[in-house]
């Protein structure tokens, strides 16, 4: 389907599918972490030799220009060290936002999809956590998965051969400790997860206690019970508060005690090195290159075990988010694999605030057909559009290939019919996002069939254009159109267009309808209009009026009924 589908084959229920797109970054990344982490044995190593220059000078062997040329050496290589690292963080900074970013899009996708019904049971608050903390969590889990992969894991094994390589049973010996703090690490992470998700649901019914509170403001005083219901929200608070508090503990407030375990390992240093120097087995600077590079070494290996913590904090923020994104990929799936459908009605009945719109209608529409609408205001012609699209119920008997329209899955059918309603819904976010939808979505063939491609050729528009919510900066007829252009970019077998033209002038409106007929292919589509000017290039005429319908070819119709015969010749005088 054009427009829509999984891209590259791309999976959003595996964090791999959010990690392909940044193989170039990832690179860059690699090769910055690997001079840097390598680089910091550096440390150690300088540090020992200026140790032992300075006990040198004191003994009268060498003087400062030793000293100087040591520093300077030092200096050079720690400049190229902390050169690299700038570029890492700024790899790996930027390679989270853009996973953020991608993460982001993915999760907006599936909300955007997901059923009514799921929504109210999920409840506004939940789904906004989801889809920004839960997200921020996952991707800081990730960013520092990643980062500590080359400042912890690289440079540890940098630091553990550099201590082998002065002494194996003095490494063995001072590393003996460090076990334990993974150890603690790892018999905390059930706990932590368990708070990490405790503060996950508290932030989300804080979130929609929040949005209620805000919502039902006037409500809540003129009954009342404002006071009441100021208390319940106080409750949630502390309860949020308290959930909060220990998350925050687990995760963070045991970093100091890990790092107290790893620097035992001083102590055998301490006894079995300074022995070394007594025995004139080690100088100073080897002792003095062993001690630092195991001070450093305790302290990453501290990080790892903090690590350990905030990857299972991402994990759980994770589980809460895949749902949403397995239910947007079987969506996805399902689509590509849409194929066009027949339309049948019989004695097709709706009804308004208890009135009935119409009764007793009877069309049919097959794939590649266009089937017009028309009639008086307040006629139903809407209410038509909904009930196709399964927003509102019907009576009588309204098939899909065969299948009775009311006893398709809301998924199955919010795949299979796409409407384009009265009022545009533009979000505020750019002119592109707002055609995508969230979507890998190459949107600008689709502003094109909108009529929008010369307002961005001379400038006047770009895709990058900010809209707000009220549509601005754009005219009413750019609205439409931008509405029209989103409609066509994620369509299904059937599109559902309701006063698509009512904004633009006639010429525009033929233009915009060539390229419907041109795009269209297999796809049925409805279009309901005032605006009968193209209903003679349709295939098919339904006339609603006084609760029925007339339903044919447009010569027929015009036979048939006076109503649409003059409508029609008054909208069209001007071309005979």
């Amino acid at each position: 389907m054009e427009g829509t589908g999984n891209p590259n084959g791309q999976r959003p229920t595996r964090i791999v599918s959010f990690l392909r797109g940044e193989a170039g970054l990832l690179a860059f990344l690699t090769v910055t972490g690997l001079v840097y982490n390598i680089g910091m044995t550096a440390g150690p190593y300088f540090e020992g030799q200026l140790a032992q220059c300075l006990a040198d000078i004191l003994g009268g062997t060498r003087g400062a220009a030793d000293m100087a040329r040591i520093a300077g050496l030092y200096v050079a290589v720690i400049a190229i060290v902390q050169g690299s690292r700038a570029g890492k963080r700024f790899f790996v900074r930027r390679f989270a936002n853009h996973v953020n970013r991608r993460m982001r899009a993915a999760l907006y996708h599936a909300l955007v999809h997901q059923d009514e019904a799921r929504v109210r049971a999920e409840g506004t608050g939940a789904l906004m956590t989801k889809a920004v903390t839960d997200v921020d969590a996952t991707t800081e889990g990730i960013r520092k998965f990643t980062t500590e992969l080359f400042d912890t894991g690289v440079v540890m094994v940098a630091y553990l051969v550099m201590l082998a390589w002065y002494d194996v049973q003095l490494a063995a010996c001072s590393c003996v400790f460090l076990p334990l703090a993974y150890f603690w690490a790892a018999r905390l992470k059930r706990r932590v997860a368990r708070a990490s998700a405790a503060a996950r649901e508290s932030e989300g019914a804080l979130a929609a206690a929040t949005m209620d509170r805000i919502g039902h403001e006037a409500l809540y005083r003129t009954s009342g019970v404002e006071a009441g219901r100021n208390a319940l929200y106080e409750t949630q608070l502390a309860s949020y508060e308290a959930a909060s508090i220990r998350s925050g503990v687990l995760e963070n407030a045991m970093q100091p005690l890990y790092r107290i375990v790893s620097l035992l390992g001083v102590l055998p240093i301490f006894w079995l090195g300074g022995s070394y120097v007594m025995q004139g087995t080690w100088d100073i600077a080897v002792f003095t290159t062993f001690f630092s590079c195991f001070l450093k070494f305790a302290v990453k290996s501290s990080h790892a075990a903090k690590l350990f913590n905030a990857v299972q904090k991402a994990q759980v923020s994770w589980r809460r988010i895949r749902p949403l994104l397995e239910s947007r990929q079987e969506e996805v799936m399902r689509q590509v694999s849409l194929a066009p459908v027949t339309i049948e009605a019989r004695n097709l009945s709706a009804e308004r605030g208890g009135k009935t719109l119409f009764s007793g209608l009877s069309f049919s529409l097959r794939p590649g057909e266009i089937l017009a609408v028309t009639g008086p205001v307040a006629c139903g012609k809407s209410t038509l559009g909904k009930v196709l699209a399964g927003l509102v119920p019907y009576g009588g008997c309204l098939m899909v290939d065969g299948q009775e329209l009311s006893s398709m899955e809301a998924g199955e059918l919010r795949g299979l019919v796409t409407r384009m309603g009265h009022a545009p819904e533009l979000l505020h976010a750019t002119l592109a996002e707002n055609v995508a939808l969230g979507g890998n979505v190459d949107v600008l063939p689709f502003l094109q069939k909108a009529e929008l491609g010369q307002d961005i050729e001379s400038g006047a528009l770009s895709l990058e254009t900010e809209i707000f919510a009220v549509g601005r900066p754009l005219s009413g007829g750019q609205q439409a159109r931008v509405a029209f252009a989103r409609t066509l970019a994620h369509a299904g077998a059937v599109v559902v267009l309701d006063d698509p033209f009512a904004s633009v002038d006639v010429e525009t409106e033929r233009r915009m309808f060539e390229h419907l007929r041109a795009w269209q292919g297999r796809r049925s589509i409805v279009l309901i209009s005032s605006r009968l000017q193209k209903f003679s290039e349709c295939d098919h005429v339904l006339f609603l009026a006084d609760g029925k319908g007339t339903f044919g070819l447009h010569e027929e119709v015009l036979m048939q009924c006076s109503e649409y015969r003059t409508l029609y010749e008054a909208q069209t005088a001007h071309e005979l």
